[in-house]
């Protein structure tokens, strides 16, 4: 039950992170 619960916050977290790093590259590249 623990893992289940965190491996549902990684899926949370991975996107958003990915996200940023986007956005930061996409202020560095203008």
């Amino acid at each position: 039950m623990h893992s289940q619960r965190s491996s549902g916050n990684k899926l949370i977290y991975i996107p958003t992170h990915c996200v940023l790093v986007k956005l930061i590259q996409a202020r560095t590249n203008e």
